[in-house]
């Protein structure tokens, strides 16, 4: 099995990619996988910039070297369905697997073991629950996962049945002081600069590396001992002071609004040339995908406020241009990619409710999964301390006749924490109708503007915390990111969706930004 590369290295970790400083504890750990006894899922996480990506690089050579076929997956690359992750896997094997038996069928007439790695596994949230519950129990004996992330595991992962001993987490922790010593060293960083980078990096490889592009730049390479995220942004600024430029900097600084970087967005932009695109790919904090340029994070957020702050107009004009070509592009867009295109115009919604929702900043302590009979009892006492006994009764009827639109969230304990309500299509049961007025206004504006045949609808009815009730928490984001799951799949098919909220000052600009509007008759 071949793996198709979407990641390419950028310039600085090319100068280093022959050595692999400080993390033999880590690979011998991920090599266990391999083994008879090993764990079926091994889970590799820690934060932005400690070099996930190079050490699943590494083990799938030794991996391959050891006899086994293994194939690396970018999920920030897939679209986060099931119907995604099968034809990504396809492509990237020469197969076709339209199931998961099938490709089940295919790792069992294998002789050796079959990997599957994920590298960059937060952007794949959305299947976790389907990944656990729907792949892993069908595939056979010989196959492993490789899960790369910025976030722990979920929960269930470790505590649901039948998993006991079977998952294993590996936590990456920075350098240690003579593994960054030797990575700068290898950068060719002169050694009086050494010990004041390490000391301030805190063995963040990227920040080594962005503090080694600027150590050969300066004469004197100091910054304020602080946070990590200071320290980068200090880097950030060190680098960008070389980038001499102005036709350059000017397109990376446009640029730093977006999730992505595109030829055609940087044609969207007025004074931008589009031979920027090659320019800014060599720059060190500049990752080159399948489907465009990427900023690391910290480097992107550290540019983008800087130019809001000093030049707001050239700031929001940015935005502007790159919310006028998504929407271009997304009319014209196949169903392949509509879910990267959409993604790409949430990220420009800066509504922190909406943001928090579709990109979480914290770890996700929490798994979204279909509600079983046993969870009405928790769900119910979720809606009387939020809804009171009145909005028992609605919600009861869309249980009775619509289980399956409920979807609740587990902490660790296995307590369903959230639930939200949503159910795709125009076909309420008559009972539901009756019982809830809402639902009743919906399909009475459903039958006066109807939609095309062959368009879909769906109807978000509630969503609820049991602490928070509907206000903004992770539980609030954990449910929203898996509700999104659903918009991804019934695109483009879907024109409508419905949705119903109480505290209208907190949602309603956000739900306006997102193209809803109010039904007054509701």
């Amino acid at each position: 099995m071949a793996e198709a590369s979407a990641h390419a290295p950028n310039r600085l970790a090319r100068q280093s990619a022959d050595r692999f400083c400080g993390r033999q504890t880590e690979l011998a750990v991920l090599m266990k996988a391999l083994a008879t006894d090993g764990p079926l899922v091994t889970f590799l996480h820690g934060i932005p910039g400690l070099g996930k990506s190079t050490l699943l690089n590494q083990f799938k050579e030794q991996a391959t070297a050891a006899g086994a076929t293994v194939t690396v997956m970018d999920c920030r690359l897939v679209e986060p369905t099931p119907r995604g992750f099968l034809n990504e896997w396809s492509a990237l094997v020469g197969a076709d697997f339209t199931d998961p038996a099938g490709a089940a069928s295919a790792a069992a007439s294998n002789s050796t073991p079959t990997v599957l790695c994920f590298d960059n596994y937060e952007a794949f949230l959305l299947l976790d629950t389907w990944l656990r519950q729907s792949l892993m129990p069908l595939m056979p004996d010989n196959f492993r996962l490789v899960m790369s992330s910025r976030r722990p595991p979920v929960p269930l992962w470790t505590t649901a049945p039948g998993w006991h001993g079977l998952f294993r987490a590996v936590a990456l922790a920075p350098l240690d002081t003579n593994a960054a010593l030797e990575l700068l060293r290898d950068a060719k960083v002169p050694e009086d600069h050494c010990e004041d980078i390490i000391s301030q990096t805190h063995g963040n490889p990227l920040a080594l590396k962005l503090a080694a592009a600027a150590a050969l730049s300066h004469a004197s390479v100091t910054f304020q001992a602080a946070a990590l995220q200071d320290v980068m942004q200090e880097l950030t600024g060190l680098y960008l002071s070389e980038v001499s430029d102005p036709a350059t900097r000017s397109a990376l600084e446009k640029s730093s609004v977006a999730r992505r970087i595109t030829r055609s967005l940087l044609r969207a932009m007025p004074d931008v040339d589009e031979d920027q695109f090659e320019k800014l790919r060599q720059l060190p904090f500049v990752d080159t995908w399948r489907d465009g340029l990427r900023l690391h994070d910290a480097v992107r957020d550290a540019i983008a406020s800087t130019l809001r702050a000093t030049d707001p107009e050239a700031y929001f004009a940015a935005r502007r241009h790159t919310w006028a070509q998504l929407r271009d592009e997304i009319r014209l867009a196949p169903r392949s990619d509509l879910w990267r295109s959409t993604a790409d115009m949430l990220f420009l919604i800066e509504n922190p409710v909406v943001r928090e929702a579709f990109f979480p900043s914290d770890g996700q302590e929490l798994a979204v999964a279909p509600a079983q009979p046993a969870d009405w009892m928790q769900i119910r006492d979720i809606i009387r301390r939020h809804d009171g006994e009145a909005g028992i009764v609605p919600l009861a009827a869309w249980w009775q006749y619509h289980p399956e639109a409920f979807r609740v969230a587990r902490n660790r304990d296995d307590q369903v924490v959230a639930f939200y309500c949503m159910k795709p299509g125009c076909d309420l049961h008559p009972e539901v109708i009756a019982a809830d007025s809402l639902a009743a206004a919906w399909q009475e504006h459903l039958d006066t503007e109807a939609v095309p045949p062959g368009a879909r609808v769906l109807f978000l009815r509630r969503w609820l915390t049991s602490e928070d009730g509907e206000a903004p928490s992770a539980g609030q984001a954990a449910c929203w990111l898996d509700a999104k799951r659903a918009y991804m799949e019934l695109r483009p098919a879907l024109r409508r969706v419905y949705l119903a909220v109480v505290d209208l000052p907190v949602y309603g600009p956000a739900a306006i930004q997102l193209g809803f509007r109010h039904l007054d008759q509701i």
